[in-house]
């Protein structure tokens, strides 16, 4: 990945990312734990081959969508089906009840684990407090 044009001039901005742990829904249980990114700006979840071919996965649509991202090449795109999942989200502390999630189920490894707003921050309250460096989901 390229370095932004501020990073190289010295210009300080503070890089966030919003992490949460989830585990998918198999025949036999539940995954591992996998730390996932919240994509604020993405409405629907992504989630790698190497992951989704774990779950228990429902196909909401047999065939492949082409995905973009702020660039619209084909060198840019990842491909996917649209598909639902359940998933629990879990910290130190707690385990929040399972959710069926919507998500683009990727061909391959070629992005990471991404978590969208649809059936997550659209049912469910994100708190982010940049500034005393705190964030967290309430379900």
């Amino acid at each position: 990945m390229n370095h932004p044009d501020f990073l190289l001039s010295g210009v300080k901005v503070r890089l966030i990312r919003l992490i949460a742990t989830i585990r998918l829904k198999t025949d036999e249980g539940w995954t591992r734990e996998y730390d996932t990114i919240v994509d604020t700006g993405n409405p629907i979840s992504l989630i790698p081959f190497s992951i989704w071919n774990k779950a228990r996965v429902r196909l909401l649509l047999p065939d492949k969508t082409k995905l973009y991202g702020i660039g619209t090449g084909e060198k840019t795109s990842v491909s996917g089906r649209l598909a639902e999942v359940i998933g629990v989200f879990q910290d130190q502390q707690k385990i929040l009840l399972p959710l069926r999630i919507k998500a683009y189920v990727l061909e391959d490894d070629s992005a990471p684990l991404l978590i969208g707003f649809e059936d997550i921050l659209t049912d469910g309250k994100l708190v982010s407090d940049y500034k005393s460096r705190e964030a967290y989901l309430e379900m």
